[in-house]
């Protein structure tokens, strides 16, 4: 994180609503040399997990004032179904997973549903550490939905003329504009109904229009797992020398 950033979030006294919204798109195996950890994993999960971690003291404050009202808002995927039910998060190895296979699109796919699938997993996690020491911050994990986005259509313009051309006519027409698509961040941000039955969306996952999916997979709702994704994100981060 940038220090002048840090120093300015140390100096806030509140702060009630922490949307994440951090993600690389799906392209070429790649990671950093200094970190040895692919980037759609650095990315997608251990930003927003040292960012979190980095403000939650200013946020648990804030929670404990009255009328408040503080929540953890994590972008996720419906992406995640393309994921064997035997995916782990034991170690680097695990972290750095290239998912091989015979068509490439579909291994870059299955990265970055491994990031998002810790998303949803650090959410839940996160959810049960705050529920222990009775601090009445809500977290949730958000799948946006199919937006037409420029982005999105960048991505369809690379993948060839026939491919492209395609992708360009599902985006345009079987899909939703970037506003319906802020739908569900909006709603899982500001309605009164997540605070008022706090108990049923607490570390839920959420599809567009507000509605909560109660098993998307397995893994997605084992929390075994959620806690050695956490602690295996705990070790590499004291590895490669991250200060929190």
């Amino acid at each position: 994180m940038p220090p002048l950033l840090l120093r300015r979030m140390k100096r806030r006294t509140t702060v009630s609503l922490f949307p994440q919204i951090y993600r690389i798109r799906l392209g070429p195996h790649s990671k950093s040399l200094r970190t040895d950890i692919q980037d759609v994993m650095m990315i997608n999960h251990i930003s927003p997990f040292v960012w979190t971690e980095t403000l939650l003291p200013l946020m648990e404050k804030t929670a404990k004032e009255e009328g408040s009202d503080v929540r953890i808002i994590n972008v996720a995927s419906v992406t995640v179904r393309f994921l064997p039910d035997t995916i782990r998060f034991r170690n680097r190895e695990d972290f750095n997973d290239e998912h091989r296979g015979w068509f490439a699109k579909l291994s870059e796919l299955k990265r970055y549903s491994r990031s998002k699938l810790a998303t949803i997993l650090f959410t839940k996690e996160l959810q049960r550490r705050l529920d222990e020491q009775d601090i009445p911050i809500i977290c949730l994990s958000v799948h946006p939905g199919t937006i037409n986005t420029e982005g999105n259509q960048n991505i369809t313009r690379q993948q060839g003329r026939y491919l492209g051309h395609i992708g360009s006519f599902v985006l345009n027409h079987l899909t939703t504009s970037s506003e319906e698509g802020a739908y569900n961040h909006v709603f899982t941000a500001v309605a009164p109904v997540v605070r008022e039955q706090a108990e049923k969306y607490k570390g839920a996952f959420l599809m567009p229009r507000g509605n909560i999916t109660e098993k998307i997979i397995a893994p997605a709702e084992d929390m075994e797992l959620a806690k050695e994704l956490w602690e295996t994100t705990e070790t590499l981060l004291r590895e490669i020398g991250v200060e929190r």
